[in-house]
């Protein structure tokens, strides 16, 4: 790799990453490319978005602007004329340049793969593949027909981990499969294309840890390594991507980290119970909430499944009617389930259809680790309750002292660690699509249960298998020798400011609209005082509104977020 300054750069992405694993299997010799990244670089831990999810997180990495200004808070977007509704996001809410943009209207030339939030794809100096949520379209990649050159090889660059079918040993091997393509793609892409700038993304480490964590601590399982075996073939194909690049400068990096769950979060209930949140007074609702009371709610329900049952529904078929319930097995799909799910979800169990809206003052949705939560608005929401004015500001008070006081009834222990006003944490044009408020929970291993779907009867409920879910702090390593500082580890660098130091480490201007600062910290006092950081007033072109999904794209993309569990 390069001994000096260059002005071509790799970023390396590994979705979910974090130190408190690859820490210790680096220091056992068992990812040898990534101990020779990080032992021969300057790493810290990456400090993520609020909150820190897939699309919120890479899209604020790509533009170096805080949510408010990209508009993505979430994977999908409430719609405010109906309350049950909501839409996959899409970039088509940010008007502002991407990293790529950027280099691309300086005619630097770029070549992006599989980072999430890129499609509809920009036209680059270069060339972008979209990451997830891509819809299946016949070339959804710039330029058209890369695509079809990649197939001629055998690479297929439009599956991802939503496909995966089966037990959970043929999830990891088509995990494992995944990284083979992406990788020998990515080489073939090193060699044959001309690039200033190359990213890569790696889903599947991401995937795997929401899988396969709840293995970890169990001796006995034969899944108790899958998440090192997956690591192991991403560290094989960094190896072959760092031979393919050559001599530069390489980023490694994640979007946020990742952690056991042992207890859900139902804030919707938690609403009900503090009367935020009311009831249909209708026998129909009368007769659902019954139901709960008895325990015919859909964790329970699922808990009584048989394994065979079990076995059939995968995370996404059991989110599509239900939302979110622990599951044992990633299994085949099957459309009659689904129905079945879909249709029982519709009649046994309390959703957002019971809720009297002109009763309510506040409801909890979206599918992030962080708590949500809307006051219900008049003149924004169709059947708004609160005021904008002095009564927003005084229900929203009560709201944020009341959930201060929420304490887990198993462990009595205090549960809010904070709550944030969204003017606290978010500027810019899209803020008025921003939570109301947001919640951040005091302990890692509490996770908050998404959806319109009451899941079960308890405020919180312990998880039956310890999976995991996201965390602030992901990771970050940047190997730049006579650049970047050696083998130290350091505070955490801000996502935000990764675009801007890549712009540096390239040779170009930092733009001054750009939210983040030059990560300096981690360069030597030589490169510093030999390249001080240059600003630029250069006018930057954002991309160019898009027309929106088609309904059959909206199909798609629904079903692949359903594949990969973040439907809601």
């Amino acid at each position: 790799m390069c001994e000096s300054s260059s002005s071509r750069l790799l970023i390396i992405a590994l979705d979910g990453a974090t130190w408190d694993l690859l820490d210790g299997w680096i220091a056992e010799g068992r990812l040898p490319n990534l101990a020779r990244l990080v032992a021969g670089g300057i790493s810290a831990p990456l400090e993520s978005t609020i909150p820190p999810i897939t699309p919120v997180a890479w899209l604020t990495f790509a533009t170096s602007r805080n949510p408010a200004c990209h508009g993505i808070f979430d994977f999908f977007r409430p719609i405010r004329q109906r309350y049950t509704d909501l839409i996959p996001a899409t970039t088509d809410s940010n008007q502002h340049s991407t990293l790529w943009g950027i280099l691309s209207q300086r005619k630097r030339h770029v070549g992006v793969v599989n980072v999430p939030m890129t499609f509809p794809p920009e036209p680059v100096n270069g060339f972008l593949i979209p990451g997830v949520p891509t819809p299946a379209c016949t070339d959804p990649a710039y330029p058209p027909g890369l695509l079809d050159e990649l197939r001629q090889h055998g690479w297929d660059l439009t599956r991802d981990a939503a496909l995966a079918q089966g037990s959970f040993d043929e999830m990891l091997r088509y995990l494992q499969d995944l990284v083979r393509t992406r990788t020998e793609a990515t080489c073939h892409l090193l060699t044959h294309q001309s690039w200033d700038f190359f990213m890569v993304h790696f889903l599947e480490t991401d995937q795997v840890q929401h899988t396969f964590w709840r293995f970890l601590e169990k001796a006995d399982n034969p899944f108790r390594d899958a998440i090192l075996r997956l690591y192991q073939e991403v560290d094989r194909g960094i190896g072959q991507i760092l031979d393919a690049a050559g001599s530069v400068p390489v980023v490694l990096m994640s979007d946020h980290g990742m952690g056991p769950t042992h207890y859900h979060v139902n804030l919707n209930n938690w609403l009900v119970q503090e009367e935020f949140m009311q009831w249909r007074r209708r026998p129909a609702t009368a007769l659902r909430r019954l139901g709960y009371r008895l325990g015919l709610n859909p964790t329970t329900l699922y808990n009584l499944l048989p394994q065979e049952l079990m076995h059939r529904l995968t995370l996404g078929d059991l989110r599509t009617g239900v939302a979110q319930i622990p599951t044992e097995h990633v299994g085949h799909r099957s459309s009659l389930t689904q129905r079945l799910v879909r249709r029982l979800s519709r009649g046994l169990f309390l959703t957002f259809n019971d809720v009297d809206w002109s009763r309510t003052v506040a409801y909890s949705t979206g599918t992030t680790e962080a708590g949500l939560i809307y006051l219900n608005v008049s003149g924004r929401e169709p059947a708004g309750t609160v005021a904008w004015g002095k009564e927003y500001q005084r229900v929203r008070e009560q709201l944020a002292e009341r959930l201060m006081n929420f304490a887990d009834p198993w462990t009595h222990r205090p549960l809010v660690k904070r709550v944030y006003r969204r003017e606290e944490l978010y500027h810019g044009p899209h803020i008025t699509d921003a939570p109301d408020l947001i919640v951040i929970y005091r302990y890692g291993e509490y996770d908050h249960k998404k959806g319109t779907v009451f899941l079960s009867t308890h405020p919180v409920e312990p998880v039956r298998d310890a999976n995991a879910t996201h965390r602030l702090h992901g990771i970050f390593a940047l190997h730049a020798p006579g650049v970047a500082r050696s083998g130290e580890r350091l505070e955490p660098v801000h996502i935000q400011d990764i675009a801007p130091t890549v712009l540096h480490l390239m040779g170009e201007a930092v733009p001054r609209e750009l939210e983040g600062q030059v990560w300096e910290a981690g360069l030597t006092d030589a490169y510093r005082v030999a390249h001080p950081v240059q600003i630029s007033d250069e006018p930057l072109i954002g991309p160019t509104a898009g027309k929106g999904l088609s309904s059959s794209e909206l199909e798609t993309v629904l079903e692949r977020l359903h594949g990969l569990g973040y439907i809601a």
